[in-house]
């Protein structure tokens, strides 16, 4: 179940609780009465505002004067999780991005379908890094080896490729194989959720 899935599951029942207002400076939590479980805090000043308890803990974005206004100004405004990642400090974006294999290989897969091979060789490289991936238990370092080692001999010449010479990735040490964390995801979520919630209790 992804991020946005899994916090309007987790949600359904959460109650807005007002901490603290005075102006911009607010203190709001968001959870189920009986339990602590996937609760949440949204905590704002002038250009900031963070996110403490249960889930999205420790994340802090700063951009305009009111940031219930930036994360909640439309009801379908959306979550734009490269976009808000921009507003977040140094430090935090790198912890907001890690290694992701399903990426390496979706962005593999990707390559292999500009080989100029014919189809049956394209679907039988594809079945066999599929297969390699399938038996790696290991780190981003074993994933990056697959790649870097992954070569396919096309059984058919084309005008692009010649039957019986090897293919193999080409600047694969440069793709972004990099996703936003779960975590930080859950965040997001989780704040475009309350501010909303915050707002539409105000008639905003």
């Amino acid at each position: 179940m992804n991020a946005a899935a899994l916090l309007a599951t987790e949600t359904r029942e959460h109650e807005m609780t007002v901490l603290h207002e005075d102006g911009l400076y607010r203190h709001i939590r968001f959870g189920r009465p009986d339990t602590a479980l996937w609760s949440f805090t949204l905590t704002t000043w002038p250009h900031h505002l963070a996110i403490s308890g249960d889930i999205g803990d420790g994340w802090t974005f700063s951009d305009r004067d009111d940031m219930f206004e930036f994360f909640g100004s439309r009801s379908d405004a959306g979550v734009n999780l490269a976009y808000w990642w921009e507003k977040l400090p140094a430090s935090q974006r790198t912890a907001a991005r890690a290694f992701s294999e399903d990426r390496l290989l979706r962005l593999a897969v990707e390559d292999i379908t500009g080989w100029g091979m014919v189809e049956r060789d394209r679907a039988s490289a594809v079945e066999h890094l599929r297969m390699l991936w399938a038996d790696c238990s290991g780190d981003e370092r074993d994933y990056r080896k697959i790649v870097n080692e992954f070569t396919w001999v096309p059984t058919i010449t084309t005008h692009e490729v010649i039957s019986g010479t090897p293919i193999r990735f080409r600047d694969s040490d440069d793709w972004d194989s990099e996703e936003f964390c779960h975590n930080y995801q859950i965040a997001c979520h989780a704040i475009a959720f309350g501010a909303r919630r915050y707002r539409e209790a105000r008639g905003a």
